[in-house]
């Protein structure tokens, strides 16, 4: 008597199925990963043009220091402009702050946000940027 093999009938489809299957989250994966670099790569972007804008406003105030337009010694001055300053990957808001602890020197702190911060002051940390430095006043006539 002769045995007739029992032949498996769909076992190519159902490796057919696990294959689609594998594609398919391989796909969803890198196409995940594309997102997220993109979004990082925007956000970076974004703080770039921040830190731009906080250099310049500092800059401007070391000319200020420089040219002896400095305030009293014991002064406080906080500056946040209303209007939003439109850039090229965000609207930003920019402030500072002066402190004058003595005549000769101020400390100057520029706050820039973005995201819809009113204040720059009292952004999120991390749609915001500050720059702090020491600025010399250059008092003619004293040595």
């Amino acid at each position: 008597m002769k045995t007739i093999p029992v032949r498996q009938h769909g076992s190519i489809l159902i490796e057919a199925i696990v294959a689609v299957l594998v594609l398919a989250v391989g796909t969803f994966g890198i196409v995940k990963l594309n997102t997220v670099l993109l979004t990082g790569g925007g956000e970076s972007k974004t703080r770039a043009e921040a830190l731009q804008l906080a250099q310049t406003r500092i800059e401007a105030l070391m000319t200020a220091g420089t040219l002896g337009t400095c305030q009293a010694a014991g002064t406080t001055s906080q500056t946040t402009e209303t209007n939003a300053v439109a850039g090229i990957n965000a609207t930003y808001r920019v402030g500072q702050t002066t402190d004058n602890a003595t005549a000769e020197r101020f400390d100057a702190a520029v706050f820039v946000s973005w995201d819809g911060s009113s204040d720059p002051r009292n952004a999120a940390a991390d749609k915001q940027i500050i720059l702090r430095t020491v600025v010399a006043c250059n008092t003619a006539g004293t040595s």
